[in-house]
């Protein structure tokens, strides 16, 4: 007797399913396969995969407020990734950051003292990610920035919380996120009748290394480096407030770690302004010179008279000597001698005969 044993190929369990910006695939087997439908490859995803994310903005619909990135029981995912990674190890949150926003407009100005302004906000997402019941401690999110959640009425789940995330009645884990600009602090993250690990997050759910202070992020903009960053503003709560443990030792644009006395969450290391030099004691400036006085004029004093030499005298008299006339008289036939001639001598005439 013969027996066939047919063997089949093994279910596949623990995939990885890939998803980055402009991806035109359904997200298995690699990243030249990804797909950019975020929503849709969690929808599709069974226990035991990994979604793994890279850096980009995703957002769970084109307009239905009630639409979130739901998570599954036993799906892990992970963002910050650049879209060539084979290992988890490999990736880099810090660097290649990754946004999951239920802005659907594109359109929002808020500020977390005063909320959303210029009628903006009242079309984004209730929730941007919901742990439905039944999810347990077995689903991650780690390495993403949640914002632009909106519970500004009983929509989406009926909680009324949670405008970054709600988790209702379940557990899972959290690290490494940001959870901001969903209305105002308190609103971020809302847990009913459920548990959350939340650690060294930006939140408002108490954890090791998390803070709740406003992280001031600037606008997602190109600051350098590959892909677009969030600056962290002056005073950010961001600042010194990340690990280094597993952390890369530059941020995205390539500035080391750290800057100051410690890591900074996020892709963005802030460089503090550098600190002007103390001013030195100012020199003291050299004395004007003064003038030299002037002197002071001299009075004539008398002298005597100069001495005369031997033999000559003035004449005497009470007065002063007055010129006299002179005059000469020349012999008949004479004439007087040019000023020119009275330089030369004329030659003696010859002497007479018989002299």
């Amino acid at each position: 007797m013969f027996f066939c044993l047919l063997v089949l190929p093994a279910l596949s369990e623990g995939a990885v399913r890939y998803v980055k910006p402009r991806g035109t695939g359904d997200g298995t087997g690699s990243w030249d396969t990804a797909s950019a439908d975020l929503a849709a490859v969690l929808d599709g995803a069974v226990r035991g995969d990994a979604i793994w994310v890279a850096a980009g903005t995703y957002r769970s619909h084109a307009a239905s407020r009630n639409v979130s990135f739901t998570l599954k029981d036993g799906v892990t995912l992970y963002g910050g990734f650049d879209g060539t990674e084979t290992s988890l190890g490999e990736r880099d949150p810090a660097t290649n950051v990754t946004i999951l926003t239920g802005d659907l407009a594109s359109n929002d100005q808020f500020d977390v003292a005063t909320g959303y302004s210029s009628g903006t906000g009242i079309d984004n997402s209730y929730h941007v990610v919901y742990a439905p019941v039944g999810v347990t401690a077995s689903v991650i999110l780690d390495g993403f920035t949640v914002t632009g959640g909106n519970v500004n009425d009983s929509g989406g789940d009926g909680t009324g919380m949670g405008g970054g995330m709600c988790a209702q009645n379940g557990t899972l884990t959290v690290t490494n996120c940001i959870f901001w600009g969903s209305g105002t602090t308190a609103d971020q993250v809302g847990v009913s009748g459920g548990a959350a690990s939340v650690t060294y997050s930006v939140t408002d759910q108490a954890g090791t290394g998390n803070t709740e202070a406003d992280p001031r992020l600037g606008a997602l903009a190109d600051n350098g480096g590959t892909t677009r960053t969030c600056a962290l503003g002056a005073g950010s709560s961001a600042l010194n407030s990340g690990t280094s443990t597993g952390a890369p030792a530059t941020d995205q644009r390539g500035v080391s770690r750290p800057q100051g006395a410690g890591f900074d969450m996020g892709a963005y290391e802030a460089v503090p302004a550098p600190t002007p030099p103390t001013p030195g004691p100012a020199p003291t400036p050299d004395p004007e010179p003064e003038p030299d006085p002037e002197p002071e004029p001299l009075g004539l004093q008398p002298t005597d008279p100069p001495a005369l030499p031997a033999g000559v005298s003035f004449p005497e008299g009470s007065g002063p000597s007055r010129a006299s006339a002179l005059t000469v008289t020349l012999s008949p036939g004479a004439t007087a001698a040019s000023p020119s001639s009275r330089s030369r001598r004329s030659p003696a005439p010859p002497p007479s005969a018989g002299s």
